[in-house]
């Protein structure tokens, strides 16, 4: 079994057991979609860097990053893979509503697109602001190109 992650309409995580799993930080729940959307690729800390504290000194960035990411391991453990540079989540040990939207999304049988259209329940990260300019504009392009696939 493993951890459920929704980011379609309203955040969401569920244990392996159905139940729910608190991410209470913003910024955590838009650190799990970025990682989640750059499946199969893994993303630079630098980027994250850029997308979720780039108007904060550098420093204070980096901090806060080590930060979200101890709450993202406390909140879905084994999921997040982290090494020096690079971050990922591990799609072994966990099913993404994205994830499986965009896979059924480009099959070219009925079935398959009728499944990806149940996966969609909403925009991506419905609701969510972090007030952060780039990841406002990632955010917006990432909902109009998914709700277009939809």
């Amino acid at each position: 079994m493993s951890t459920n992650i929704t980011l379609l309409g309203n955040f969401r995580v569920q244990d392996s057991n159905g139940g729910a799993v608190a991410v209470p930080a913003k910024k955590v729940q838009a650190l799990i979609a970025v990682l989640a959307l750059a499946h199969p690729r893994e993303v630079n800390r630098e980027r994250l860097l850029d997308l979720l504290w780039g108007d904060s000194d550098r420093g204070l960035a980096r901090q806060s990053l080590r930060q979200a990411l101890t709450t993202a391991k406390r909140s879905v453990g084994g999921v997040l893979r982290a090494d020096r540079d690079l971050l990922s989540l591990d799609m072994d040990r966990c099913n993404v509503d994205l994830v499986a939207f965009l896979e059924l999304s480009n099959a070219d049988d009925i079935r398959s697109l009728h499944d990806a259209i149940e996966h969609y329940q909403g925009p991506l990260l419905e609701g969510l602001s972090i007030s952060e300019d780039e990841f406002d504009h990632w955010l917006n392009v990432e909902r109009a190109r998914l709700s277009k696939l939809a």
